[in-house]
C-alpha cells in the first residue's frame, strides 16, 4: 500500500494449516499490519483543554512532520478438534508486537498573543515513543444439541504490556460468553446470550454480567421478519469504559424490528 505520508507499506500475511486426522487441525499464522499517519499526526493542531484565569492556560496537541507509521507484528497458533459429530472445540494462542505507537510528549511552555487574550500554551507533541506487546488465548466451542438447537460458548484471556506502562488496565483481562440459538415451531427463533467482562483497573470499573435476548418470527414465503430484542437486561445501566472528560453508561434497551428481504 502507498500513501502520501509514509510512502510504501508492506503488509504480508502467511498461513499454514495441517490436518493429521479428519477430526484434528493445527494452524499457524504470521502477519504485519500498519496504521499510517493521518493529517492530524503530521500537521494537526487540536486544543481540547482551556483553563481560564488571569493568564489562561491552553493545552494544545501538535502533529509532527516526522511522525512514523505504527507497526504490528502478529503471531497465532491454533488447534481445532471435533471429538463428536455435534461438538467442535477451537483453542487459539496469539501474541502481538506493536512498535512506534502514538504518544503525547509535553514540550516547553509558549506564550501566545494571538488570538487574544494573551495566554500560555502547553504543547503536547505527537511522537512515536510508545511500544506494546499483547498476548493471550481464546477457547471457543459449538455444540449442536439437536437439529433445531445450537449452543455456543467462548472464553478469552488477554494481557497488555505497554512501554511505558502508564495506560495498562484499560482492557478486560477475561471475557466469556455463552449463546443459545433455537429454531422453534411456527417459524420462530429464540436466541439468548449471556456474557461476563472482567474489571478495568485503570478506570476503577467493576466486572459485569449481562444478557441479551431475541425472539423473531419469519415468513419464508414473503421474506418478512418481526423481532423483539432485549439488550443488557440484567440491570438498568452499567459502565463499560471511561473517557478522560466524561462518564457514560450502557442502558437497558428493548425494541421491536420489522425486516423485509426481497
Amino acid at each position: 500500500e502507498h500513501n502520501d505520508y509514509s510512502g510504501f507499506e508492506a503488509q504480508p500475511s502467511a498461513r499454514l494449516s495441517w490436518s493429521p486426522h479428519e477430526r484434528h487441525q493445527v494452524w499457524l499464522a504470521a502477519s504485519r499490519a500498519v496504521r499510517t499517519p493521518s493529517i492530524i499526526d503530521h500537521d494537526g493542531k487540536l486544543t481540547p483543554i482551556i483553563i481560564s484565569g488571569g493568564l489562561p492556560i491552553v493545552f494544545s496537541v501538535f502533529g509532527q512532520r516526522d511522525f512514523q507509521t505504527e507497526e504490528l507484528l502478529s503471531y497465532e497458533l491454533g488447534y481445532r478438534i471435533r471429538p463428536a459429530e455435534a461438538l467442535t472445540l477451537d483453542l487459539a494462542f496469539f501474541t502481538n508486537i506493536y512498535d512506534h505507537l502514538r504518544s503525547g510528549e509535553v514540550g516547553g511552555f509558549i506564550v501566545e498573543t494571538s488570538p487574544t487574550p494573551v495566554h500560555l500554551v502547553i504543547p503536547v507533541n505527537l511522537e512515536n515513543n510508545l511500544n506494546a506487546k499483547t498476548y493471550g488465548a481464546e477457547l471457543a466451542s459449538n455444540l449442536q444439541i439437536a437439529p433445531w438447537w445450537l449452543l455456543q460458548a467462548n472464553a478469552s484471556y488477554l494481557r497488555v504490556n505497554l512501554d511505558p506502562s502508564t495506560d495498562e488496565g484499560r482492557d478486560p483481562r477475561f471475557q466469556t460468553w455463552i449463546r443459545s440459538a433455537q429454531n422453534l415451531p411456527g417459524n420462530l427463533t429464540f436466541d439468548v446470550m449471556a456474557r461476563y467482562v472482567s474489571r478495568l483497573p485503570a478506570f476503577d470499573l467493576d466486572s459485569y454480567v449481562e444478557t441479551d435476548a431475541r425472539l423473531a418470527w419469519r415468513d419464508p414465503d414473503s421474506g418478512v421478519e418481526v423481532a423483539l430484542v432485549g439488550q443488557n437486561l440484567m440491570r438498568g445501566s452499567h459502565p463499560e469504559f471511561l473517557a478522560e472528560t466524561r462518564h457514560s453508561e450502557i442502558q437497558r434497551a428493548v425494541y421491536a424490528s420489522l425486516t423485509w428481504r426481497f
